[in-house]
């Protein structure tokens, strides 16, 4: 597709300076969604690669079920695993795609259900 060539040789003659800049702004997002997850008992590892987290729900939720908790609680919508097959059964996936600052509300949001919910 003609697009996306055209936007390739574009990205290409980018300077090194902007991919750094890049990775350092995923990266701490990365890192904002892997603590905020870890602090609420979700467990999350950080990965050098990909553009989103991977949570394990908290004890006693299905995936979906908990998706759609957390959805109703808070308005954060994050996927169920379950969306990727059945080895996704356990875990949600989060973007790290929006800006750092909604991050920061939906993990606020996110550990006030939970903590009324306990």
């Amino acid at each position: 597709f003609r697009p996306v060539q055209y936007a390739a040789i574009t990205a290409l003659g980018l300077p090194e300076s902007w991919l750094q800049e890049r990775n350092a702004i995923y990266r701490r997002r990365r890192d904002l969604l892997v603590d905020g997850c870890n602090a609420m008992g979700m467990r999350a590892q950080r990965s050098s690669a990909g553009l989103y987290v991977w949570a394990a729900v908290p004890d006693g939720f299905h995936s979906r079920d908990f998706t759609n908790w957390l959805f109703d609680q808070t308005g954060v919508f994050i996927t169920p695993g379950t969306n990727f097959g059945e080895a996704g059964e356990g875990y949600v996936r989060i973007s790290m795609t929006e800006p750092q600052e909604r991050l920061e509300l939906a993990i606020k949001r996110m550990q006030e259900a939970l903590q009324v919910r306990a």
